[in-house]
């Protein structure tokens, strides 16, 4: 709340309404703020209708919560709010990358926390149990229970008049969705973003700007740990702004009227280059900051250069994305001038063309039966329109005929080879006592095993984690045709087979020992 200077006129204009409140010269200052605490008491604040929309979004996290103590007895130990937050971690996380999370990865992220909630609990282990508990949280965060529609949830507003009204919320938090694969993975929802990144007030322009600000202050500062948790927060807001841009441009192929491209589509755009400019120019300063905390780390600090060395790759990926942005942000109006061209002969409809999955196929499906099947048998022939029988034609047949035969589709996909060219610098993350630590595991075995036989057998031994990491790099190194002259070992893949270990994944090779 502002206030105003002292009047020095003395009376209060009549037609003056609002909050202004003029200050005479006999009144005292704690008669002026008891008024504008009496005036602000009598009506409902704006933002607080926005803080409880906030709240309403952590209601299904909440129910997750109470609903420990009502699962079967032998799930009632899982900690289903800690779990959740996990998934919605993985599945942000992994947003917008080739490798999306599914149901697989997921299943592999919460394998090691349910076993030791399992430990803590003094219960036997159990993959059924876990393919049970899992079951049912992604039923709960995708609303299973109410046929995967939004969850909703209503709350009164209170209008300016005093008068009470009943609103309801809609809104998911994951999703299925295909990938262009042909997977289906499960993708996180604006507000489940949101409420992860607890940014829910601001917008993402400002979101993404102050959180790589931060990321920039912790680097100078030392604090490297945090600065993996901002940059990984930045790029999210990096997927978020993009998102938010590709989607003017849809609209824009699907109905050019339902874009305002007098005024707010250009203002947006124009806004987003400029923001885009400024990104590009704050995230080259972290890159060129992180390279350099890189060069002169000492190897000792083998943990402070891996989550510096994770900064600068999460960067890298925004500087990335932003350059392909910037490619869709340079043809829009072109994109809006061949969307005009192509509909200005179309005939307009009446009001906007509705969003087919939200405006028509949700609301039928939240419908009674008996009320769908009506609205159903009036509607059906409309969208799917009339069908012509088909006429032979002897002129499209002998075109058919004549036609040079077309080349028969591919039936694999080429696999990209593994560009081992920088496992050098890749091993220089790890201290000399790590690598030194692979390399004399590597000689104590002799012949040939698959990888994860190999895997297998450092770990019984007491290797860490880190130190598997290190001997995949130097199997992988021997994988690579241009590295085989300095490989520890030789590797070669093993076809149809695939890797078995809790740390990797992918296809096993065969490790042949004796290299140089």
């Amino acid at each position: 709340m502002s206030f105003g200077k002292k009047a020095k006129g003395g009376a209060r204009p009549e037609n003056q309404t609002g909050f202004g409140f003029a200050l005479h010269d006999h009144e005292a200052p704690g008669d002026l703020a008891d008024a504008i605490i009496a005036v602000a008491d009598d009506e409902w604040p704006a933002d607080l209708t926005r803080r409880l929309r906030v709240l309403l979004h952590t209601l299904p996290l909440d129910g997750m919560r109470r609903g420990d103590a009502m699962r079967d007895a032998d799930l009632r130990h899982y900690d289903g709010l800690a779990l959740a937050l996990r998934v919605l971690d993985v599945v942000i996380d992994r947003l917008g990358l080739e490798a999306e999370a599914d149901r697989e990865v997921v299943t592999r992220v919460l394998q090691p926390i349910l076993t030791a909630m399992d430990a803590a609990a003094g219960v036997p282990v159990s993959p059924e149990r876990h393919d049970e508990m899992l079951d049912k949280l992604l039923g709960g965060l995708r609303n299973d229970g109410d046929a995967r529609r939004p969850f909703r949830e209503e709350y009164t507003l209170i209008d300016g008049d005093g008068l009470a009204h009943r609103h309801a919320l809609e809104f998911r938090l994951l999703f299925d969705a295909f990938h262009p694969s042909g997977r289906t993975v499960l993708r996180p929802s604006s507000e489940a973003c949101n409420l992860y990144l607890r940014l829910l007030d601001l917008d993402v322009e400002d979101a993404q700007a102050a959180a790589e600000a931060v990321v920039e202050s912790q680097l100078a500062r030392g604090r490297f740990d945090e600065a993996v948790h901002s940059a990984r927060q930045a790029r999210i807001q990096s997927v978020r702004f993009r998102e938010k841009v590709l989607q003017i441009l849809r609209d824009t192929r699907r109905d050019v009227e339902r874009v305002d491209w007098w005024v707010q589509a250009p203002r947006a755009l124009g806004e987003s280059l400029a923001h885009l400019e400024r990104r590009v120019s704050v995230e080259r300063g972290i890159l060129a900051a992180a390279d350099e905390r890189l060069e002169i780390m000492p190897d000792e600090e083998a943990g402070a250069r891996r989550a510096v060395a994770r900064v600068a790759a999460l960067t890298r990926d925004c500087l990335l994305r932003h350059a392909e942005l910037h490619e869709h942000l340079m043809g829009a109006r072109n994109v809006f001038l061949d969307a005009q061209a192509r509909q200005a002969f179309a005939p307009q409809p009446s009001r906007p063309l509705p969003d087919l999955s939200g405006d028509v196929l949700e609301p039928i499906l939240r419908l009674p039966l008996a009320r769908a099947d009506r609205v159903l048998d009036r509607g059906f022939p409309l969208f799917v329109g009339p069908r012509v029988p088909m006429v032979p034609s002897l002129a499209d047949l002998v075109e058919w005929m004549l036609a040079p035969r077309r080349p028969a589709p591919r039936q694999d996909i080429p696999v990209e080879p593994i560009d081992a060219a920088d496992l050098d610098t890749e091993l220089g993350h790890y201290p000399p006592e790590v690598r030194a630590r692979a390399e004399s595991l590597l000689r104590d075995f002799e012949g040939e095993m698959a990888l994860s036989e190999l895997l297998f057998r450092a770990r019984a031994s007491g290797a860490s984690n880190v130190v598997l990491e290190v001997i995949s790099l130097l199997v992988l190194q021997g994988f690579a045709s241009e590295d085989r002259a300095t490989a520890r070992v030789a590797a070669e893949p093993l076809e149809g087979v695939r890797l078995d270990d809790p740390l990797l994944y992918g296809d096993d090779l065969r490790v042949l020992f004796g290299g140089p």
